[in-house]
């Protein structure tokens, strides 16, 4: 049983008082007093400019040290992750000025694709500038994904609602993204009690993913009822609400509970209260399950 409330409530209103502060300053006045007369400065000799030395022949420097070019960049470690989707990542490149900041960027970056497990960097003198290697460790790639448990869906579609496939980084992060997104597409279609678990694929040296759901009862809604509305019938709220039983109350028939779609419901319910000049009143719920969670 669903009971919606309504609450109206006053709020007087406050006043708001601007206070301007003005501030004037006044601006004295110096007299300055001319002299009589104006002496000539004594004419000053330039000293000569000394020719340069070995020590102004040095390499200029900017604000992080010499202008060092990058000549080479190597990837190394890499086994299934192409060359190319590594260097995608990069910003440096060759023929350029040495940056160790865009360096350090670009490790952020490769380490943020959920690709490796591990990133480092080593340069090396070369004739002309730097040769850079990036050293990476990936992480092991999904090779299986398995839904045991499962009688509503099909494996096919609840692999697609996790987010991962076959081929992709295993990251135990985004296993168990994967296992709530699964989760989220019972609880949405009334399986209240729905629990997806991870049996594989979130240890160190899995190679695939195991998910085990436990769909529990559909739960359904039996009845919609309304307390606390004194303007509007209750048969008048039904209509501006989605979250409504079957008419045909006997097994499948009994419309399906989407807490979603409730929260949606109540929202349309405070909106049309305002539409009617209530600007203060407040829709709650309570919901009632049976004995059996259905």
């Amino acid at each position: 049983m669903l009971s919606l409330c309504n609450f109206i409530h006053v709020r007087p209103r406050c006043a708001l008082a601007l206070t301007a502060l003005i501030v004037l300053s006044a601006t004295s006045r110096v007299a300055l007093a001319q002299p009589a007369s104006r002496a000539r400065a004594p004419q000053q000799t330039l000293p000569q400019r000394a020719a340069p030395s070995e020590l102004d022949r040095r390499p200029q420097y900017g604000p992080i040290g010499p202008q060092i070019t990058v000549k080479s960049i190597e990837i190394s470690g890499n086994k299934s992750v192409r060359e190319g989707r590594v260097r995608s990542y990069l910003q440096t490149r060759v023929d350029r000025t040495f940056d160790p900041e865009v360096l350090q960027q670009d490790v952020r970056r490769l380490t943020a694709s959920g690709l490796f497990r591990d990133v480092r960097t080593y340069t090396r003198e070369v004739d002309g500038g730097i040769a850079i290697t990036y050293e990476v460790l990936e992480r092991p790639l999904i090779q299986y994904i398995k839904i045991i448990g499962n009688e509503t869906y099909a494996d096919e579609f609840l692999a697609e609602k996790s987010g991962l496939k076959a081929g992709d980084a295993l990251n135990i992060y985004n296993t168990g993204a994967a296992a709530a997104k699964i989760q989220d597409q019972y609880n949405k279609k009334g399986y209240r009690k729905a629990r997806v678990t991870v049996l594989e694929g979130d240890k160190v040296g899995d190679q695939g993913v195991v998910f085990s759901v436990h769909e529990g009862p559909k739960v359904r809604i039996w009845d919609v009822d309304f307390a606390g509305n004194e303007v509007v019938t209750s048969g008048r709220l039904k209509t501006q609400i989605k979250s409504k039983p079957s008419p045909i109350k006997i097994g499948l028939f009994k419309g399906t509970f989407d807490p979603a779609q409730l929260d949606e419901d109540l929202e349309k319910l405070t909106a049309y209260y305002r539409r009617l000049g209530y600007f203060h009143a407040r829709v709650g719920r309570e919901i009632q399950y049976s004995d059996d969670g259905q």
